[in-house]
């Protein structure tokens, strides 16, 4: 289970880094995190999973973030989506520093 939740968060790491390159924004670091709930009672699915993003970036505004974000989520990240169809509740936050 934990390798399917790692495998989610490169998927949507991997596609909003590079929505933010093509936009020509520098990501000088990025990091994401994930606190996860699972069922009490098999099969153990996730329920929940809460993604903390953070990007380290010299010129991209929030507004920036928030679209990639958005569209990794929404349209190109294919684990992401899977997890949200299955039923699982994803939230994200994001922090963004120069």
């Amino acid at each position: 289970m934990e390798g399917l939740l790692l495998s989610m968060m490169a998927c949507f790491s991997a596609d909003v880094v590079s929505i933010l390159q093509k936009k020509r924004k520098s990501v000088a670091a990025y990091q994401v995190t994930a606190k996860a709930q699972r069922a009490e009672d098999f099969p153990k699915v996730f329920t929940a999973v809460a993604l903390h993003v953070t990007v380290h970036s010299p010129d991209a505004q929030p507004a920036d973030v928030e679209r990639a974000i958005e569209l990794a989520r929404t349209k190109y990240c294919s684990a992401l989506i899977m997890f949200e169809r299955s039923g699982c509740v994803i939230t994200i936050t994001y922090e963004l520093r120069s």
